[in-house]
């Protein structure tokens, strides 16, 4: 009985932290981390943290020509190639559909949002296989970044939005940054 209410207990906690699709953390957790960073007692405050917001260009056509199952085919390849152009202190998360985020810890060996962001970028030029289908996929990258953290209230869920239209109203593959404006409780 015990096992089992255990098993139970970490089965829904996967379910509230974590993506069912791609095994990321989701929006939840994204916030939880973000949330953890920019409290006064965050041991991370001697680095500034920015979030990348990554959205599919066009994924739409993808579900309408290969289903919905090809289409989660290429969030969960995605979400791979997401992962390995991070570091491990880095944060991949899904946001739903077909939005991620990553958080980069932007430290004193040069690593930057633009670095992570530049990865990612050559990390698409190969083409996706779904369901013996090439695929080149292209996405929209919107940085939001605030050295001031204690000042910035993360509210992840809402923010993807508006960094993401901003390169897709220039052109696709892009990016574009921005500094969130500052709230005050």
């Amino acid at each position: 009985m015990a096992d089992a209410l255990h098993d139970s207990h970490r089965t829904l906690t996967l379910r509230a932290a974590f993506d069912s699709l791609t095994g990321l953390p989701n929006c939840a957790s994204l916030t939880e981390r973000l949330t953890a960073s920019f409290s006064p007692d965050s041991g991370r405050r001697a680095w500034q943290e920015s979030v990348l917001f990554i959205d599919i260009d066009d994924f739409k056509d993808v579900n309408d020509s290969l289903g919905h199952e090809g289409g989660d085919e290429l969030l969960r390849q995605l979400a791979g190639r997401l992962s390995g152009c991070v570091r491990a202190h880095d944060m991949v998360a899904r946001l739903g559909g077909d939005e991620f985020a990553v958080v980069v810890v932007e430290d004193d060996a040069g690593f930057t949002a633009a670095t992570i962001a530049e990865r990612i970028l050559a990390a698409l030029t190969d083409p996706f296989i779904v369901n013996g289908t090439s695929l080149v996929v292209s996405v929209s990258i919107g940085v939001a970044s605030d050295s001031s953290k204690p000042a910035m209230r993360p509210s992840c869920c809402a923010l993807p939005t508006s960094p993401c239209t901003w390169p897709k109203a220039a052109a696709r593959t892009a990016t574009r940054s921005t500094t969130p404006r500052r709230t005050t409780t």
